[in-house]
Protein backbone atom coordinates (compact mmCIF):
# COMPACT_ATOMS: atom_id res chain seq x y z
CA UNK A 1 0.00 0.00 0.00
CA UNK A 2 1.48 3.40 -1.19
CA UNK A 3 1.54 6.40 0.80
CA UNK A 4 -0.80 9.33 0.19
CA UNK A 5 -0.66 13.10 0.89
CA UNK A 6 -3.48 11.93 3.38
CA UNK A 7 -1.10 10.32 5.58
CA UNK A 8 1.12 13.19 6.50
CA UNK A 9 -1.30 14.09 9.05
CA UNK A 10 -0.65 10.52 10.94
CA UNK A 11 3.27 11.70 10.91
CA UNK A 12 2.39 14.85 12.89
CA UNK A 13 -0.01 13.57 15.30
CA UNK A 14 2.71 10.47 15.91
CA UNK A 15 5.36 13.26 16.94
CA UNK A 16 2.62 15.03 18.75
CA UNK A 17 1.26 12.07 20.77
CA UNK A 18 5.19 11.71 21.89
CA UNK A 19 6.60 15.23 21.96
CA UNK A 20 8.99 16.38 20.25
CA UNK A 21 12.06 17.40 22.74
CA UNK A 22 13.84 14.16 22.33
CA UNK A 23 15.29 11.80 19.58
CA UNK A 24 12.15 9.12 21.68
CA UNK A 25 9.30 11.11 21.39
CA UNK A 26 7.82 10.47 18.37
CA UNK A 27 9.14 7.03 17.99
CA UNK A 28 6.91 6.53 21.37
CA UNK A 29 4.43 8.60 19.38
CA UNK A 30 4.29 6.19 16.76
CA UNK A 31 3.96 3.05 18.76
CA UNK A 32 1.04 4.49 20.66
CA UNK A 33 -0.48 5.70 17.52
CA UNK A 34 0.13 2.53 15.57
CA UNK A 35 -1.45 0.35 18.67
CA UNK A 36 -4.49 2.37 18.72
CA UNK A 37 -4.91 1.97 15.20
CA UNK A 38 -4.33 -1.89 15.19
CA UNK A 39 -7.29 -2.48 17.85
CA UNK A 40 -9.12 -6.21 17.81
CA UNK A 41 -11.95 -6.06 16.30
CA UNK A 42 -15.57 -7.85 17.11
CA UNK A 43 -18.98 -8.11 16.87
CA UNK A 44 -20.98 -8.26 19.75
CA UNK A 45 -24.87 -7.76 19.71
CA UNK A 46 -24.41 -6.51 15.65
CA UNK A 47 -22.15 -3.45 17.16
CA UNK A 48 -19.03 -3.58 15.53
CA UNK A 49 -16.28 -3.07 19.66
CA UNK A 50 -13.01 -2.51 19.47
CA UNK A 51 -10.91 -3.55 22.06
CA UNK A 52 -7.22 -1.45 22.08
CA UNK A 53 -4.09 -1.78 24.43
CA UNK A 54 -5.40 1.01 26.65
CA UNK A 55 -4.80 -0.76 29.60
CA UNK A 56 -1.07 -1.14 29.69
CA UNK A 57 -0.59 2.25 28.38
CA UNK A 58 -2.93 3.74 30.97
CA UNK A 59 -1.08 1.45 34.01
CA UNK A 60 2.28 3.69 32.55
CA UNK A 61 1.12 6.91 32.93
CA UNK A 62 -0.30 6.30 36.54
CA UNK A 63 2.67 4.74 37.14
CA UNK A 64 5.13 7.95 35.78
CA UNK A 65 2.72 11.07 35.18
CA UNK A 66 1.62 13.34 38.10
CA UNK A 67 -1.99 12.21 38.06
CA UNK A 68 -3.87 14.86 37.09
CA UNK A 69 -2.09 15.31 33.98
CA UNK A 70 -3.56 11.44 32.57
CA UNK A 71 -6.97 12.98 32.37
CA UNK A 72 -5.87 15.59 29.66
CA UNK A 73 -3.68 13.16 27.96
CA UNK A 74 -6.35 10.46 27.35
CA UNK A 75 -8.99 13.18 26.47
CA UNK A 76 -6.31 14.60 23.70
CA UNK A 77 -5.54 11.41 22.68
CA UNK A 78 -8.67 10.19 22.25
CA UNK A 79 -9.88 12.52 20.24
CA UNK A 80 -6.60 12.08 17.92
CA UNK A 81 -7.89 8.79 17.48
CA UNK A 82 -11.56 9.66 16.96
CA UNK A 83 -10.79 12.06 14.37
CA UNK A 84 -8.75 9.49 13.00
CA UNK A 85 -10.67 7.12 12.77
CA UNK A 86 -13.53 9.90 10.98
CA UNK A 87 -16.69 8.32 13.87
CA UNK A 88 -19.49 10.40 13.80
CA UNK A 89 -19.82 13.27 16.16
CA UNK A 90 -22.06 11.95 18.81
CA UNK A 91 -20.12 8.17 18.78
CA UNK A 92 -16.79 10.55 18.93
CA UNK A 93 -17.89 12.80 21.96
CA UNK A 94 -18.92 9.84 24.07
CA UNK A 95 -16.21 7.44 23.41
CA UNK A 96 -13.70 10.61 24.62
CA UNK A 97 -15.97 11.93 27.46
CA UNK A 98 -16.32 8.12 28.40
CA UNK A 99 -12.55 7.37 28.15
CA UNK A 100 -11.15 10.79 29.89
CA UNK A 101 -14.36 10.28 32.59
CA UNK A 102 -13.00 6.76 33.50
CA UNK A 103 -8.85 7.90 33.72
CA UNK A 104 -9.58 10.75 35.33
CA UNK A 105 -11.47 9.10 38.07
CA UNK A 106 -8.62 6.29 38.12
CA UNK A 107 -6.25 9.20 38.28
CA UNK A 108 -7.44 10.41 41.53
CA UNK A 109 -7.60 6.58 42.93
CA UNK A 110 -4.35 6.21 42.12
CA UNK A 111 -3.30 9.82 43.55
CA UNK A 112 -5.48 8.38 46.96
CA UNK A 113 -4.05 5.21 46.95
CA UNK A 114 -0.61 7.10 47.34
CA UNK A 115 -1.60 9.47 49.49
CA UNK A 116 -2.58 6.69 51.92
CA UNK A 117 0.90 5.10 51.14
CA UNK A 118 0.75 2.39 49.30
CA UNK A 119 3.93 1.98 46.75
CA UNK A 120 3.71 3.51 43.29
CA UNK A 121 3.11 0.64 40.78
CA UNK A 122 0.60 -0.46 43.49
CA UNK A 123 -1.02 2.77 43.61
CA UNK A 124 -1.19 2.93 40.08
CA UNK A 125 -2.36 -0.74 39.29
CA UNK A 126 -5.35 0.32 41.85
CA UNK A 127 -5.95 3.16 39.93
CA UNK A 128 -5.99 1.10 36.63
CA UNK A 129 -9.07 -1.24 38.28
CA UNK A 130 -11.31 1.64 38.76
CA UNK A 131 -10.18 2.93 35.32
CA UNK A 132 -11.32 -0.54 33.87
CA UNK A 133 -14.27 -0.82 35.66
CA UNK A 134 -16.26 2.28 35.07
CA UNK A 135 -15.12 2.00 31.65
CA UNK A 136 -17.00 -1.36 31.46
CA UNK A 137 -19.63 0.30 33.57
CA UNK A 138 -20.02 3.44 31.06
CA UNK A 139 -19.90 0.83 28.00
CA UNK A 140 -22.62 -1.34 29.83
CA UNK A 141 -25.02 1.61 30.57
CA UNK A 142 -25.11 3.06 26.76
CA UNK A 143 -25.72 -1.03 25.11
CA UNK A 144 -28.35 -0.93 28.39
CA UNK A 145 -30.26 2.11 27.18
CA UNK A 146 -29.99 1.12 23.59
CA UNK A 147 -31.10 -2.37 24.30
CA UNK A 148 -33.75 -1.04 27.34
CA UNK A 149 -31.95 -3.97 29.44
CA UNK A 150 -30.30 -4.14 32.92
CA UNK A 151 -27.05 -2.45 33.10
CA UNK A 152 -26.04 -5.27 35.46
CA UNK A 153 -26.94 -7.71 32.86
CA UNK A 154 -25.34 -6.60 30.13
CA UNK A 155 -22.25 -5.86 31.96
CA UNK A 156 -22.34 -9.55 32.98
CA UNK A 157 -22.64 -10.94 29.28
CA UNK A 158 -20.17 -8.61 27.64
CA UNK A 159 -17.63 -8.62 30.33
CA UNK A 160 -17.90 -11.03 33.17
CA UNK A 161 -18.65 -14.22 30.53
CA UNK A 162 -15.95 -16.27 28.38
CA UNK A 163 -16.94 -15.36 24.58
CA UNK A 164 -17.89 -18.72 23.03
CA UNK A 165 -16.67 -19.27 19.99
CA UNK A 166 -19.13 -19.27 17.00
CA UNK A 167 -16.97 -21.43 14.82
CA UNK A 168 -16.47 -25.21 15.86
CA UNK A 169 -14.12 -27.50 14.57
Amino acid sequence: KGLHFSQSGDFVMMAVMGGMRNFWGPLLGAAVFVAHRRSLIFFWRGQRTSVTFDEPAILLAYFLLPPFSVGLLVALSQGLVQAVARRRLLKAAYNVSAYTLAASVGAGATALLGLAGAPSLLAAMGGLVVYTTLSHLLVSTLFAVLERASVARIFRERFLQPTRSRARS
